[in-house]
């Protein structure tokens, strides 16, 4: 049994919420206007929080508000949770009966391997549901209302576990069109076209070449933060990208993108399941590992 916080520590949703507005806003009258309040109305409650918590929040002025620094961190630490309450009451709103996953996955990985996949597990079982968050940078689990993710690389996160998904299959790929263009007959061919290079994958060329005994001094290209756009920009010709193999699987199959040379890497990192500790929603992540490990073959969807 969780211990009982005493009432003088859990003011009303109604004093944070103004609190919080007027803590962002930095002015009581403009926290009244976003709120559809009176600015006297705006005082008086932040009155009585300063009073419930024996604190001031705000140094008043001549007709002026600023927060103190002891504000500030209170309205960060309230901010978030009025975050955790508004997702908790939206998800119970929308899924009042079924049991319900917060997955966060990165957008690339989600849109392109996990969604067409997802309701063949939805159809096994009917009585959970799947909620979906693009992953972004720095991550907390907990902060963000997330049950579990797809991550890559690093999964030591705080407050956090993690299982092996699988490994991830670099190849080189572009359009049929920019291979006419650009012949790539072999490895050192590529020093000589333009590539593309993903963010969270910096050092991926470089690795390729080496991998492949090419000498090279440095390399260009364009540079982007989604492997989605580094896919698109392959498909309309900008360049040759090395990206995952299972993000490209339909667009090998149809022929939007082509591999010249067929020569692929083992990224250094991997894919992990990672779920928050503690969490209550333990049997359906189970449930949903055990799924998804299924569908993952050294990276490579069946």
């Amino acid at each position: 049994m969780k211990m009982r916080v005493p009432r003088r520590f859990l003011p009303s949703i109604s004093m944070l919420s103004v609190f919080e507005a007027a803590a962002r806003r930095g002015s009581f009258s403009a926290a009244a206007e976003e709120l559809c309040l009176s600015q006297s109305a705006v005082s008086r409650q932040i009155k009585c929080l300063e009073s419930q918590l024996e604190h001031n929040l705000f140094i008043r002025d001549r007709g002026s508000v600023r927060v103190t620094e002891a504000g500030e961190r209170y309205a960060s630490s309230i901010r978030d949770a009025l975050s955790l309450i508004a997702t908790a009451s939206i998800n119970l709103r929308a899924s009042p009966v079924k049991s319900t996953l917060n997955l966060a996955v990165d957008a690339s990985l989600g849109a392109r391997w996990l969604v067409p996949q997802l309701s063949e597990f939805l159809e096994l079982n009917p009585n959970v549901k799947v909620n979906l968050n693009a992953i972004t940078e720095p991550f907390d689990l907990r902060k963000e209302n997330i049950d579990a993710a797809i991550c890559f690389g690093d999964t030591r996160l705080s407050h956090a576990e993690a299982r092996f998904l699988m490994k991830e299959k670099l190849v080189p790929v572009c359009s049929a069109g920019f291979l006419k263009k650009y012949p790539i007959d072999s490895t050192q061919a590529i020093l000589d076209i333009p590539l593309l290079h993903v963010t969270s994958r910096p050092d991926a060329w470089e690795r390729w070449l080496r991998f492949m005994d090419v000498e090279f001094d440095f390399l260009t290209g364009i540079m982007t933060n989604q492997f989605d756009i580094a896919i698109n920009a392959a498909q309309y010709g900008m360049g040759l990208a090395l990206v995952p193999e299972l993000l490209i699987l339909q667009e090998l199959e149809e022929g939007s993108l082509v591999s010249p040379l067929n020569m692929h890497i083992e990224s250094e990192g991997s894919y992990s399941f990672v779920w928050s500790s503690g969490t209550g929603q333990l049997e359906i992540l189970i449930k949903f590992y055990d799924w998804l490990i299924g569908k993952a073959c050294l990276g490579v969807v069946e």
